[in-house]
């Protein structure tokens, strides 16, 4: 974690003298990919989970509508072994991405979709929201690094053992945090 906190520091310091110039435009596909340190806790009837760091990422793209607004899909992920057992968590949705001005390069993100949960043979999947916000700094005619924060939380997410219902509700939330790269 303190390596993609060092990463995004000098990311916020050098980038918006790059940024500053090429114009931030949108139009036409776009996609955007990034890693970084992901947050895991366990809600519902789950007591005693100690929140998880883990790698984590997101893979999103769609098509643009302005150049305020995109609409597209957004797949999320995070993965950590503890103790010989992988955990796995996915996010897939739609998503709209909001720019607050046409030319600027901050945005909030939203989506909603299905969260599932994977280990060993503990499984779930339910209803889940997604809440972000990001600086894309402008490096290239179409090309930015992103600097990322994300919110996943899900609702009714039910622990199934090997399939069987178990009637623990765990709800997983993710929060996300790091650099990825756009096309526009």
């Amino acid at each position: 974690m303190p390596r993609i906190l060092a990463i995004l520091l000098i990311l916020a310091i050098g980038a918006p003298a790059l940024e500053a110039q090429r114009p931030n435009t949108r139009q036409g596909f776009w996609i955007s990919f990034g890693l970084g340190a992901g947050s895991l806790d366990l809600g519902g009837d789950v007591e005693d989970f100690d929140r998880e760091t883990g790698l984590s990422g997101y893979l999103r793209l769609g098509g643009t509508l302005s150049q305020t607004i995109l609409i597209g899909g957004e797949t999320n992920g995070w993965v950590k072994t503890i103790d010989g057992v992988t955990t796995q968590v996915g996010f897939l949705g739609p998503v709209a991405v909001f720019y607050p001005s046409a030319t600027g390069s901050f945005y909030i993100k939203t989506a909603v979709g299905v969260l599932t949960l994977e280990e060993d043979f503990i499984s779930g999947a339910g209803f889940a929201t997604s809440l972000g916000i990001g600086n894309e700094f402008r490096v290239g005619n179409n090309f930015s690094i992103v600097l990322f924060l994300n919110g996943i939380q899900s609702f009714g997410v039910e622990a199934k053992v090997n399939g069987t219902s178990t009637g623990i509700n765990v709800d997983p939330n993710l929060v996300q945090l790091g650099v990825g790269v756009a096309w526009h």
